[in-house]
């Protein structure tokens, strides 16, 4: 099967001078150019009298689809002088002379300012074309475009045309032999080649893949409805045209099928339109089992990628400048239920990352493997509720820095664990001169605090604040103080706002401490400490902006953490009080001290209650500073002592006795 295909590319070149002049060369620099851009921006700017566009025979052209339709590519050489004279030179057509269907090469002339088709005309008027300074500072450029793709040994001559038309008065000056390496711009994996993507599709087996090798331009919906693989390889299909019904509405269609996998591809819309007839990047539509990995939509009228009623997995997705906002996950049903899932890491540039319009159908779901989004609730259409998915902000130590541009759209900012100076540069938002702003919802989340700031939420740091807000940290913990007759210990210190420049905020910020519920809690900026004795007589936005004055703070409890409502940031630390221990009393007399324990000996009830090895009068208890012993414990020791003693001498007496009577002692 023929197909046409094109692109150029330079693959191996093998330059050596002519027998006539060597000082004057052709070489080639084995670059591509951009030319095609070029002869569109001509064309859209008006076709200058002076410099027309010749196709064969010098023929001007003015129309730029002229090149886009027949889909031509291009390499680069050019003609340059060491040695700068008059000599009038001339290219000569290819040898062998390409087959206009497959082949053309381009050149534009500084001297007369055309365009030639070298392969009917060669290069320069029949006379040649002198060999001028301005030859030999700015090269002349030649493109090789082709539309059949393979490798074409050529070559191509310059000629000294001695100033005549007549051909027999040509001298050699110099030959470039080249190979010319011609890439299409779509194969797939039956080995054939295709002008277009569409076409591409079309001509692949179920089950196939199609390789892109170039960026390319489609006028109308690529519509894929057959399982396949499309690999981009990083290249960018454009797609600057308007939608016209809905089998038109896409850059890419994936349209009742199934097992659909997109790969590395970018797909821009710049150019196409906005409103009625603006278009999707990627509208799926009735399909299961399709795969978008590391795919970019950008710049289109309406929603980066469309998921109705079909099951999509995207994998390191980016949609970027789309004005529906990026992903919409819509109108599921029990046959085709619409289901989202998300792996790998998104990026967004909108403020709607993903979402879904109704919340009543059970067959419409998002679900967000790496937790990446987080989420709320809206209303649109009397009354219909859905769900606005926003891309969380990942603060980590390779990106320490989040910087937040869009004063309405939330943000939710996750600080990754042994992040160090984690930072919100919030400046866009604030005023160079006064240092106020107005916030969006900010929520940052770490292991030590959350922290959320409600939506028009008014900062103050003040004249000559940079706008930055340090994100929770960990510091060493200031001085503490501590009530009057207590100890303070520091449990943990963090660190939120801008050190020792005070920020202030019109409404109340909420911050949990995670398990540092049952701890004090105070805050110090500028080496002053502060407790926070107030307890919140609620723990919920409204009630605090109400109640909790400016510079102010509340604390309250929420589980294990201890959460603090406060107007400022600043260092916050929790802590813990222990009693120092009084003094011993001195003077005579008194009864036992109630923060001393007294050794109770009152027990001690005859010598069956001295337990072998024990030491009379030793404490078992806590650990005490002091103790007393009272004047009643100790006669009642002194009797207990003097019993015991009589006990003893009369064991003493009655075994003498004894003794004597036995005679042994």
């Amino acid at each position: 099967m023929k197909r046409l295909i094109t692109a150029g590319i330079l693959s191996s070149l093998f330059l050596f001078a002519g027998v006539a002049q060597a000082a004057t060369v052709i070489s080639a620099t084995g670059s591509n150019g951009n030319f095609v851009t070029t002869l569109e921006n001509k064309v859209s700017a008006g076709v200058d009298a002076n410099q027309p566009l010749a196709d064969v025979g010098g023929t001007a052209i003015s129309d730029s689809s002229y090149f886009t339709t027949k889909g031509y590519s291009y390499i680069e050489f050019a003609l340059s002088g060491d040695s700068l004279d008059t000599t009038p030179v001339r290219i000569l057509p290819p040898v062998p002379a390409f087959d206009q269907s497959k082949f053309q090469m381009w050149a534009f002339s500084p001297v007369d300012s055309k365009w030639y088709d070298v392969n009917a005309l060669g290069f320069g008027d029949p006379e040649g074309i002198p060999l001028n300074l301005a030859l030999g500072i700015s090269p002349v450029k030649l493109y090789v475009l082709g539309t059949e793709s393979g490798t074409f040994p050529t070559t191509v001559k310059l000629v000294n045309t001695a100033g005549s038309a007549d051909p027999s008065d040509d001298v050699l000056v110099s030959e470039t032999s080249v190979d010319l390496s011609v890439t299409a711009p779509v194969t797939n994996s039956e080995g054939e080649s295709y002008l277009t993507l569409s076409a591409a599709v079309a001509g692949t087996n179920d089950g196939g893949t199609v390789e892109l090798h170039k960026n390319l331009t489609t006028s109308a919906q690529v519509t894929v409805s057959k399982p396949l693989t499309i690999n981009g390889n990083d290249f960018t299909l454009a797609s600057p045209f308007a939608k016209t019904d809905n089998s038109n509405n896409s850059a890419i269609g994936i349209i009742n099928t199934n097992n659909v996998t997109i790969n590395n591809l970018i797909v821009n819309g710049t150019d196409s339109p906005t409103g009625s007839t603006g278009l999707h990047g990627i509208n799926v539509f009735q399909s299961s089992g399709v795969n978008l990995n590391t795919v970019t939509t950008s710049n289109y009228g309406h929603a980066g990628v469309v998921v109705n009623a079909s099951t999509v997995t995207v994998n390191n997705v980016t949609t970027a400048n789309n004005i529906w906002g990026g992903i919409n996950v819509d109108k599921g049903t029990v046959s085709f239920p619409a289901m989202l899932t998300v792996n790998g890491v998104s990026h967004h540039t909108e403020s709607t990352a993903i979402w879904k319009d109704d919340n009543s159908n059970a067959n419409v779901s998002v679900v967000d493997t790496n937790n990446q989004y987080t989420s709320a609730t809206y209303t649109h259409d009397a009354g219909i509720i859905g769900t606005i998915y926003t891309l969380k902000a990942i603060v980590s130590q390779a990106d320490p820095v989040v910087e937040i541009v869009n004063p309405t759209a939330p943000v939710t900012v996750t600080i990754d664990s042994g992040t160090v100076n984690p930072e919100l540069d919030v400046s866009s938002l604030v005023d160079d001169i006064t240092g106020i702003g107005t916030l969006p919802q900010i929520t940052i989340e770490s292991n030590t605090m959350n922290v959320v700031i409600s939506a028009a939420t008014v900062v103050n740091g003040g004249a000559g604040w940079d706008g930055v807000i340090d994100a929770p940290t960990i510091v060493s913990a200031p001085t503490i103080v501590a009530d009057s007759g207590n100890t303070a210990t520091a449990v943990l210190a963090i660190e939120v706002g801008a050190g020792d420049t005070p920020l202030t905020f019109s409404k109340a910020v909420r911050l949990a401490l995670a398990g540092q519920a049952g701890n004090l809690v105070g805050w110090s900026q500028a080496g002053a400490f502060h407790q926070i004795n107030a307890t919140c007589s609620a723990d919920d936005q409204t009630t605090m902006d109400t109640e909790l004055a400016d510079g102010a703070d509340c604390k309250t409890v929420n589980g294990a953490d201890l959460v603090v409502w406060t107007k400022h940031f600043t260092t916050f630390v929790t802590y813990t009080q222990t009693a120092i221990p009084t003094a011993p009393s001195s003077g005579g007399g008194g009864g036992t001290s109630a923060a001393r324990k007294a050794i109770n000996l009152a027990s001690l009830q005859g010598s069956a209650n001295v337990g072998a090895g024990q030491v009379l009068g030793a404490f078992t208890g806590p650990e005490e500073t002091s103790f007393q012993v009272d004047s009643a414990q100790i006669v009642a020791v002194k009797t207990q002592l003097v019993a015991l003693i009589k006990q003893l001498i009369s064991l003493l007496q009655a075994q003498l006795a004894a003794a004597v009577t036995s005679g042994t002692y």
